[in-house]
C-alpha cells in the first residue's frame, strides 16, 4: 500500500508541476508567445524580412539555406544550429536549427538564448559596466508554410545583432588572442565579475571576442544558467600575459565571497524544469 501511496504522490506531483508550467515550455502544440521576446513590429527590417523566406525547405541543410541568399557561416557539421547573413539586413545575424530538430526544441533553444542576453545585459547595468557588451535577440514568426505539417507548430528563428568583433576567434595566434595578451586591466576585472556571476556563460575565445570599439561582446548566452562550466576563465588564462594572469587570481579571490550571484528568471522556476540544451 506505502508504494502505491507514493505511486499516486508521484503523479499528482508531477501533474502539477505541468499544469504549472507556463504554456510556452509546457505545451507542445499551442505555442502561444509574448510579444516581447518577438522582433518589434515597427522595426525597420519588418519589411524586407518578409520577403526572405519563401522556401519551406531552406532550413532543411546549410546548402539549402545558401540557396536561398544567405551567407551562412562555417561552423561544425554536427551541429544543428546553422548562422547566417544576409545581404538586405545589415549589422544583424540570422540563427536556425537544422528542421530536423523539432519546433518545440528550437523554440526552448531561442527562448533560452534570448532570456540569458537579457539577463546578462540587465547585469551589466545593474553593475554599471562599461566594457562589456550582449547583442539582442529576438524571435521572428515564419510564414505558416514552415509550421510543422502533423502538430501545426509555429516555426521561428532567431535574429541577433552582429557585433562589430574581431576576427579570428577560433585560432590561437589570431586577433582576439593576441588582443587578449596585453588586455586593459579594467576590460580584465569586468569580465571576471561577469564569469563569476554567471558561471555557464561560455568564455572561450570566439564566444567573448573584443569589440572594434575596445569592449567584451558576450555573443552566446545559451547555457547563462548552468552553474559552472569546466572552470573559471580555463579557456582565457592561456592566452593572457603573467601580470595578467596574476591579476585576475586576485580578483577571483576578492569577488568570490561576494553575496550570491546575480539572478534572472523571466520565466520563473518552471522554466529551469523545461529548459532543452541543444549543441
Amino acid at each position: 500500500m506505502r508504494i502505491k501511496s507514493q505511486a499516486v504522490q508521484f503523479c499528482l506531483t508531477f501533474l502539477f508541476v505541468c499544469l504549472s508550467c507556463e504554456p510556452l515550455f509546457c505545451n507542445t502544440y499551442n505555442t502561444n508567445i509574448s510579444q516581447e521576446y518577438l522582433l518589434p513590429e515597427d522595426h525597420p527590417f519588418q519589411d524586407k524580412l518578409k520577403s526572405l523566406f519563401t522556401d519551406k525547405k531552406m532550413f532543411s541543410s546549410t546548402k539549402n539555406f545558401k540557396k536561398a541568399g544567405f551567407e551562412t557561416m562555417k561552423r561544425d557539421s554536427r551541429n544543428s544550429l546553422m548562422v547566417a547573413k544576409h545581404p538586405s539586413i545589415g549589422n544583424y545575424l540570422f540563427k536556425k536549427h537544422k528542421d530536423y530538430i523539432s519546433h518545440h526544441e528550437q523554440l526552448v533553444n531561442y527562448l533560452t538564448r534570448i532570456s540569458g542576453a537579457r539577463a546578462l545585459s540587465d547585469f551589466i547595468g545593474s553593475k554599471n559596466l562599461q566594457h562589456i557588451l550582449t547583442p539582442k535577440k529576438w524571435l521572428y514568426l515564419l510564414p505558416k508554410e514552415f509550421s510543422d505539417p502533423i502538430t501545426n507548430e509555429k516555426s521561428y528563428i532567431l535574429i541577433v545583432e552582429d557585433m562589430d568583433i574581431y576576427s579570428g576567434g577560433k585560432d590561437p595566434k589570431g586577433d582576439v588572442a593576441r588582443k587578449y595578451y596585453n588586455i586593459d586591466l579594467n576590460i580584465l576585472k569586468e569580465l571576471c565579475v561577469v564569469l563569476i556571476h554567471f558561471r555557464g556563460l561560455d568564455s572561450r575565445l570566439h564566444n567573448v571576442p573584443l569589440t572594434r570599439s575596445g569592449k567584451i561582446a558576450f555573443i552566446d548566452t545559451e547555457c547563462w544558467e548552468e552553474e559552472e562550466r569546466e572552470g573559471f576563465m580555463t579557456y582565457i588564462l592561456p592566452f593572457l600575459s603573467k601580470v595578467r594572469k596574476k591579476y585576475v587570481k586576485s580578483v577571483y579571490q576578492e569577488l568570490k565571497i561576494s553575496p550570491v550571484p546575480y539572478s534572472y528568471s523571466p520565466f520563473d522556476q518552471n522554466f529551469a524544469l523545461c529548459t532543452i540544451r541543444l549543441i
